[in-house]
């Protein structure tokens, strides 16, 4: 069977969206804020979102994903997270979105189906995302960004197909919200968690994280 280059494109986009739908994907209409209440499992795997899905890159479980319209400037708000997650053999120790400092407190995980890794040196077990597009994430991704002050800065500006932390999405030691500039030609925003064995190496050892988190966010269109 011949496919037209149009016909290929639609089909690989289709498939990408339909691969990243751990939750059903929401979006508001044309020019309108998305505003949702989502929840994060402890096995989402963000790395899912890269080529070959969660086999290729980790197991655990889908991840969350927020559908949402491509504009020119857009801005993400967390206007709540609630919850507890622990991993490492059972929920001996149970941490909030900002992570703890299990399995030796650092984070070294590399990039996987064109999805960037994330390097933390104080923190492990954090809520992170990761904005895609159409058609999808391509190896060998962007770079990895080390996050480890990141809760200090009050604007994050993360590539298409970067993994930024969020953990509580306030700016460290108060409330005020941190403002997640969406990459251009993003319309999808994926939240998980970045876990690997000991938190360094290859994505993995998913299978034996518990609980959720609850994330109340913002998108909002801007000038």
């Amino acid at each position: 069977m011949r496919l037209t280059m149009r016909a290929f494109v639609f089909l690989f986009v289709g498939c990408f969206i339909v691969a990243l739908a751990g939750s059903a994907p929401s979006r508001a209409a044309y020019g309108q804020a998305v505003v949702q209440t989502v929840t994060v499992d402890a096995q989402a795997n963000v790395f899912a979102a890269g080529v070959g899905g969660l086999k290729a890159n980790g197991g655990g479980k889908k991840p969350t994903v927020i559908q949402f319209e491509p504009f020119k400037k857009q801005v993400l708000w967390f206007t709540n997270i609630a919850g507890k997650v622990s991993c490492c053999s059972g929920g001996s120790t149970f941490n909030g979105p900002e992570g703890g400092t299990n399995a030796g407190g650092s984070t070294d995980i590399q990039s996987s189906g064109g999805i960037s890794g994330i390097i933390d040196k104080t923190r492990t077990m954090f809520l992170v995302g990761v904005f895609v597009g159409s058609p999808g994430p391509a190896a060998p991704g962007p770079a990895r960004l080390d996050v480890t002050y990141s809760a200090g800065q009050t604007d994050i500006f993360p590539k298409l197909d970067q993994v930024f932390y969020i953990g509580r999405g306030t700016v460290l030691g108060g409330k005020t919200p941190q403002k997640f500039h969406v990459p251009q030609g993003a319309n999808h925003l994926v939240l998980g968690f970045a876990d690997a064995f000991s938190f360094n190496g290859s994505p993995g050892a998913y299978d034996d994280n518990q609980g959720e988190l609850t994330v109340k966010l913002r998108l909002t269109p801007t000038q």
